[in-house]
């Protein structure tokens, strides 16, 4: 049997459509509402009357998101477990087809279309099993294209980690180090919505570059510890070159009034990120696959402090432009 986990929190419009794109009848999907302030726990409630296949769990308090799938992960039965968010869509029969290309893998991945406020999508199939190949894809920091093993969740007490961003990567990152091979699914299993305003990554995050930098120091010790660097070019210019668009947001956050930072101290940031050992190893030398990241790159790496403060301005006011007038 298959578990999929969907943490709720005030999904009340959204969820009953995220449940009945999940048509496997042998799945259990369980519910957990995350002290919702709207009806979703009543909605939620509802949909297990007429669903026997569905479970609710009601947490008392506001946990977030990997903490409300850490309560599914204790309330699963089935032999493989997967992920799902209460605004999206599952494709018809997914899990069941997932299932059947598993085989004896610890884990299989498909693909994923993005939904954009304008109609846009934009499809991504993976084509390696490679985990640094699945990153570049964008394919890898995400839980629900993948089934997983709730054995080896168990057996090693994998869990998400309280974080607010990047709870899935973290995720992933364990559960890679105690797994063996990836199967993949070459088709779109999920219909991940990106239209609503209200998503996390959308929000002002105060620590987002400890996080994104611990996101990148995790895949390089990844492949410094547990697998063979076989492509050592490979995995820094993707770490790289992410670790530069991580830096280029952080620098652009920076201005944000939330954020309290004056000149001073976003130079003396700026200054240690030259000199940072992380950026040395992956991003210094990358080839940067994007003219702004090159841009950044070039400035980091002649320590041109003042240029990089009004570059981080710049890029911050045409961004907040584009928020204000909906632009992507």
């Amino acid at each position: 049997m298959i578990s999929v986990i969907i943490p709720v929190y005030n999904a009340e419009h959204t969820i009953r459509p995220a449940v009945e794109s999940i048509n496997e009848e042998d799945a259990e999907i369980i519910l957990v509402d995350d002290a919702s302030a709207d009806k979703s726990l009543s909605v939620c409630l509802d949909i297990a009357d007429r669903d026997p296949r569905v479970k609710v769990l009601a947490l008392k308090e506001n946990l977030g998101c990997g903490n409300a799938r850490n309560e599914g992960l204790k309330a699963a039965s089935g032999e493989v477990v997967s992920f799902a968010d209460a605004d999206d869509l599952a494709a018809a029969g997914i899990h069941r087809s997932a299932l059947k290309a598993m085989g004896d893998a610890d884990w299989i991945v498909w693909g994923v279309r993005e939904c954009f406020p304008s109609g846009k999508t934009k499809d991504s199939i993976p084509l390696s099993s490679e985990i640094i190949e699945l990153e570049k894809q964008m394919l890898f920091g995400y839980a629900w294209n993948k089934l997983y093993r709730r054995s080896i969740i168990k057996a090693y007490q994998i869990r998400f980690p309280d974080t607010k961003l990047y709870e899935d990567y973290f995720f992933n990152i364990e559960y890679a180090k105690h797994s063996g091979r990836i199967e993949l699914l070459k088709q779109i299993g999920y219909l991940y919505n990106k239209g609503d305003g209200n998503r996390l990554t959308n929000r002002y995050i105060p620590d987002y570059y400890p996080l994104a930098k611990r996101r990148i120091a995790s895949m390089l010790d990844y492949y410094n510890e547990y697998a063979e660097m076989t492509d050592r070019d490979t995995v820094n210019d993707v770490l790289g070159n992410r670790y530069l668009r991580y830096l280029l947001s952080a620098l652009a956050r920076s201005y944000d009034p939330r954020a309290g930072l004056n000149r001073t101290d976003r130079c003396r940031w700026i200054e240690e990120v030259c000199k940072d050992r992380l950026y040395l190893t992956v991003s210094a030398a990358c080839k940067a696959d994007h003219p702004a990241y090159g841009i950044l790159q070039r400035l980091l790496n002649r320590h041109k402090t003042g240029s990089i403060d009004r570059y981080g301005r710049a890029v911050y006011r045409i961004w907040s432009r584009r928020n204000v007038t909906g632009k992507n």
